[in-house]
């Protein structure tokens, strides 16, 4: 850890110029990894990890990061937070990653305590541009996983593979306030412009081969690319509603879609790979994966429709189709524009998110008694896709970190408002969604 912190705060001497610079305005990082976690009490052998992470100055880098079981009999936990870190060049295309990551989380009977976990890691990479492979970056590493109240304390190894991102939008006011965002220019011909496509609600109904069915919420975050016909989707749900409650997954994938005629009609197709369980779902280890398609109308402008039919695989004996509708508030260049397959890109502003909130206890907070028991504290991340000066769209995900809640798990879909008040802004916010695990009592997981 003291090598870790060090890394962090002190520069390497910079060898001869790495393959591929950095562009001038990095974007934003995706981050997929796989860990396999040394012997050790818990049933959790390894897991996935997602990130979004915004690169800033110097090498640094901050964003939110998922953990999720992936190998074991673990399906179902799940550990959010934030991760800081830093990329340090060593000459060519190789360079050095450290991060620290910060959060809370729990499931599958694993986490009895609170659930604050932390995640050190450290990694080699190399970038794959003079592959043919511009923006990507692979890495192998060793990473400690410990989570309080657990018998998860363990080191790892990970394989990473990363897409960087860069927006290709340039701020052409930099004085924005919290009320007045900054103006943003038009993406250029950046081959790489990653512009959040959407931000949709889902609501679905998953059929289990043997069991009786259960409702379920959640976000679907759609990202378009310039210069390519497949769109990054990530897509998230959790138990509403039947035996089922604390049940939650996640899965990263493309998409494509086909336009069918001029009014708006388009078919799309996606393929996908991540993690569920909890909530008595047999998911095994956790991993998933996932196939979908659908049809989208966006005839109706500033509003699309989507109908999507999809089949769940776990490792485990969860197996389930699912029947999916959603909806999508969309501004000009969202969705499929006419005669072509991938949707227009357009200047835009979105944010990453993260705090902490307390849940406060009480007699109807916990499954069983309550009487005596800590209020609970969770950590947040939020992302928000602005949809005007002061109007926004968000998508939150929480989880326990302390409280004797670990396994207590959130996901919300909102729209929120920013008031400015001299250097400050108020922002009253207004979500639903579902939540679940930890011995909360959410009578069903509709929040």
């Amino acid at each position: 850890m003291a090598l870790l912190l060090y890394l962090l705060a002190h520069p390497i001497a910079a060898a001869p110029a790495a393959a591929e610079p950095p562009p001038s305005d990095p974007g934003i990082t995706l981050r997929l990894g796989l860990d396999s976690l040394q012997p050790h009490p818990s049933k959790l052998r390894g897991g996935l990890t997602l990130g979004l992470l915004r690169p800033l100055e110097d090498g640094y880098y901050l964003g939110a990061t998922i953990y999720s079981a992936a190998l074991g009999e673990a399906g179902g936990l799940y550990l959010g937070g934030v991760e800081w870190g830093r990329a340090m060049p060593l000459g060519g295309p190789y360079f050095l990653d450290a991060s620290i990551y910060l959060g809370g989380g729990g499931g599958a009977g694993q986490v009895p305590g609170d659930g604050l976990s932390t995640r050190a890691r450290l990694g080699l990479g190399r970038s794959l541009g003079d592959w043919g492979a511009r923006g990507w970056d692979l890495m192998l590493g060793a990473a400690r996983l410990n989570v309080r109240g657990s018998a998860i304390h363990a080191s790892s190894l990970e394989l990473v593979l990363q897409r960087r991102f860069d927006p290709g939008i340039r701020s052409v006011d930099k004085q924005g306030s919290p009320g007045n965002p900054a103006t943003f220019g038009s993406l250029g011909e950046s081959p790489a412009a990653l512009r959040l496509q959407a931000l949709r609600p889902r609501v679905a109904r998953y059929h289990l081969a043997g069991s009786a069915a259960f409702d379920a919420l959640g976000i679907e975050v759609e990202f378009g690319l310039a210069g390519s016909d497949w769109l990054p989707v990530l897509k998230t749900m959790g138990a509403a509603r039947g035996n089922a409650q604390g049940y939650a997954d996640w899965t990263v994938g493309a998409r494509r879609y086909a336009p069918l005629d001029s009014s708006g009609l388009a078919a799309y197709l996606d393929l996908g790979l991540g993690t569920g369980g909890g909530g008595a779902i047999a998911s095994g280890s956790g991993l998933l994966a996932q196939a979908a398609g659908g049809l989208q109308w966006a005839g109706s402008k500033p509003w699309a429709l989507q109908l999507e039919g999809g089949h769940m695989h776990s490792q485990g004996r969860f197996r389930s189709n699912y029947l999916a509708a959603l909806v999508n508030w969309q501004d000009s260049g969202w969705g499929p524009a006419p005669g072509r397959a991938a949707p227009d890109l357009g200047p835009q502003a979105w944010a990453l998110r993260a705090g902490v909130s307390q849940i406060k206890s009480n007699a109807r907070l916990r499954q069983g008694a309550s009487v005596g028991r800590p209020n609970i504290e969770t950590l947040d991340l939020q992302i928000e896709r602005d949809i005007g000066a002061s109007a926004y769209l968000l998508g939150q995900t929480s989880f326990a970190m302390l409280g004797q809640a670990g396994g207590y798990q959130a996901g919300f879909l909102g729209a929120g408002w920013r008031q400015p008040v001299g250097d400050w802004a108020l922002n009253p916010e207004l979500a639903l969604g579902v939540a679940g695990g930890g011995g909360v009592a959410t009578r069903g997981g509709g929040v």
